[in-house]
């Protein structure tokens, strides 16, 4: 749930129309980074035909609302023309939609 206000809310901030909203940016940028898995601070688990797992938990639900995340994220970078630095790791907006077409292709 907080990952999701944080990617919603950073849209403000990416825009540049609320400075006041850049903690929820730098937030957003850090969840980003651990679904990327060449970044350094990754942490999430995968399957081994690569669908995003979480313990205990319902799988296509988790996998589903964290590409609905990159997805979003990675329009606001892109229409503000922004990266995220993952611990000098620079992701764009097509590295996120990478993982989550990955996502997308596994489901289907």
């Amino acid at each position: 749930k907080h990952a999701g206000l944080n990617v919603l809310v950073s849209k403000e901030a990416l825009e540049g129309s609320m400075y006041s909203l850049q903690l929820y940016k730098s937030s957003a940028d850090s969840f980003m980074c651990t679904l990327i898995p060449e970044s350094p601070s990754s942490h999430i688990e995968f399957t081994p035909g690569g669908l995003i797992y979480k313990v205990g938990g319902s799988n296509l639900q988790h996998a589903t609302s964290i590409t609905f995340l990159l997805l979003a994220y990675a329009n606001y970078l892109e229409k503000s023309s922004q990266t995220v630095d993952c611990g000098g790791v620079n992701v764009g907006p097509a590295a996120l939609r990478r993982v989550a077409q990955r996502q997308v292709n596994y489901i289907l």
